[in-house]
This record gives C-alpha cells, structure tokens and sequence, in this order.
C-alpha cells in the first residue's frame, strides 16, 4: 500500500502522461498527410508561381484540397475517438480500483458508457468546449490556415517553392517557423487536454460517489501555470469546486481526501526523491534513477512529463501493479 492517496494517483497522473505522449506520436501523422497531400497538389499543378494559375485553376485547387483534408481528417478523427473510447473504459477501472483499494468502497454508480456519453457532451473545465467536438475545432482552424496560405501566395504572386517554404518553414530554424509545426502544436495540445479531461472527469464522478473532498494537485515545475499553482493543495467538496483541466495543456489532477490532507504538495522532484527504486526507475529511466539516489542531479535534470517514455493502452493497463507498490 502506498503511503497516501497522492503516491498512487500521482503514479496515475504520470502513467496517463505517458499514454499522452503516446497518442501524440500517433497524432502527428495525420498533419503529415495534409502536408504532403497539399505539397502534391502544388506540385501537380505544374505551374512555378501561384500567380501562373486562373482564377478557375486556384478555385479547383482549393477545393481539392479540402476534400483532402476533410477525408484525412475525418478518418483520423473517428480513429481517434475509438482509441479514447478505449481508453477511457480502461481508466474507468484503474479508478475505481484505485478508489476501492484505498477506503474500502467499491463503486456502484454510472457504468463508463453512460459517464462517456454525459462527458462528451458537457463542456471542458478550463476551456468551455465540449470533448465531442475538439478535434473538429481543430481540423476546421487547421483547414483554414491551410487554405490561407494558399491564398495569401496566390494574392502575393508567390513561387510555389515559397508558399511550400512558408507551410514547413526553413531549415536553419528547424522548421519552426513553419504552418506545419504550429498545427502540429495545435494538434498535440487538443490531444493531451482531451486525455486530462477524461481522467478527471472519471475521478470526479467516481470519487464524488465515494467521497466528500478532494485536493487539487499540480505538477509543480518550470512550465506550472500560475491558476494551478494557486490551487495547488486547496481542498474543495466534490461537485462545488472547480477541477481540471484549468486550461489547455493542464496536468493538474485532483486526489482524494483520506484521512488528513496534504498540507504541504511536493514538487515533482521532491516527490519522486520519496519513492522506490523501482518507481523511480520506471519512470526516469535506470541510470537517472540511480543518479536520483546518489545524488547527482537536480529538478532541472528530470525530463519533463511530455518528454518521458510513450505508453500504448495496453501498456497503460500493465502499470496497475504499480499503482499501489
């Protein structure tokens, strides 16, 4: 048994950052195939500036890049979903494990197809967006950022090579500058809220059938926002206070209060110096573990959470055992 409610489910919290990451690999290639989908069409114009072709012509490549994006997209959406579907009825699980483990009740309220349904349909905390419609407020900003490239190189007399430049940007800066890494950006961000806010919203309902209050906990490093800091380790009654996400990109995550409450949270460095070896090891790697034990590194030498080791679900649903070690 761990030693208090924040050892397990801040193991939870990382565990569910590391399927984030996962998710986000496999999120970017779909940016990738609008990319190369939209440079192929450019490329099959056969023109060397935008300004070479019709009004007609532009029209007609506009167009077939929307169908394009709508039918990448739209594949890589209902893929999506599947995959959160999945991963929501494993997290189900894993809380109201957690939840029977740590005070002995066990969980008889909403199956995980109703809680789904009513989460997909209320608005996010921290953003107002309903989870059912994320990925289309992304593919609708995308698609028309897209197209605005297209048309400010074509209102610009623009060279094809430029209005491709201006998509994946430039080397030298390691394309950072390019539409391509900002809607990669876009995308990722829309993946990790939309995992936070399903992991939340389970704890919220399964913890509020089971207990009274809870702790807000935030992940306390160098890129914490200040409205997470501020509710670091405030103690609300579940169904008054406010949860997470807070905002895009949060990883706060709220625990349960069982027995005393957390007076004082710890960084994320200072909490993973109070774990096992083993739990240190799993989640920074052996040989920084080992330099954790012996000393030899700092907060600044851990890695951030969406830097740590991807997990697939089902890798996922293997970590339980730790959960509770």
């Amino acid at each position: 048994m761990p030693t208090s409610a924040l050892d397990a489910f801040l193991r939870h919290q990382i565990n569910v950052e590391r399927y984030k990451n996962y998710n986000v690999q496999q999120s970017l290639a779909v940016v990738e195939q609008v990319k190369t989908r939209l440079f192929s069409l450019l490329v099959r114009t056969g023109k060397e500036k935008m300004s070479d072709l019709t009004k007609r012509e532009f029209t007609k490549l506009v167009g077939d890049f929307n169908k394009s994006f709508v039918e990448i997209t739209g594949t890589y959406e209902k893929k999506q979903l599947a995959e959160f579907n999945k991963f929501f009825k494993a997290d189900f699980a894993e809380n109201r494990y957690l939840f029977g483990q740590l005070n002995g009740k066990q969980y008889k309220g909403a199956t995980a197809e109703s809680l789904w349904a009513k989460m997909m349909n209320n608005p996010s905390p921290g953003i107002g967006v309903e989870p059912k419609s994320m990925f289309k407020v992304f593919s609708k900003s995308a698609q028309g950022k897209m197209v605005g490239a297209l048309k400010v190189g074509y209102a610009d007399n623009l060279g094809m090579a430029d209005v491709m430049k201006s998509i994946l940007g430039t080397k030298d800066l390691k394309y950072r500058n390019g539409l391509v890494n900002k809607l990669e950006g876009q995308l990722s961000t829309t993946v990790q809220t939309y995992i936070q806010q399903m992991t939340n919203f389970l704890h919220s309902n399964i913890g509020g059938a089971l207990n009274k209050l809870y702790q807000w906990v935030a992940i306390l490093d160098s890129v914490t926002t200040e409205i997470c800091r501020d509710r670091d380790g405030q103690t609300y009654a579940y169904g008054d206070g406010p949860t997470p996400p807070a905002h895009y990109n949060c990883r706060s995550f709220i625990i349960p209060v069982i027995g005393d409450v957390v007076k004082d949270m710890p960084t994320l460095f200072g909490w993973l110096e109070t774990q096992s070896p083993v739990i240190q090891n799993e989640i920074l790697g052996k040989n920084l573990g080992q330099a954790l034990r012996e000393g030899k590194i700092s907060a600044d030498d851990i890695p951030k959470l969406n830097q740590m080791s991807p997990l697939s679900l089902e890798q996922f649903k293997a970590k339980r055992s730790q959960l509770l070690a």
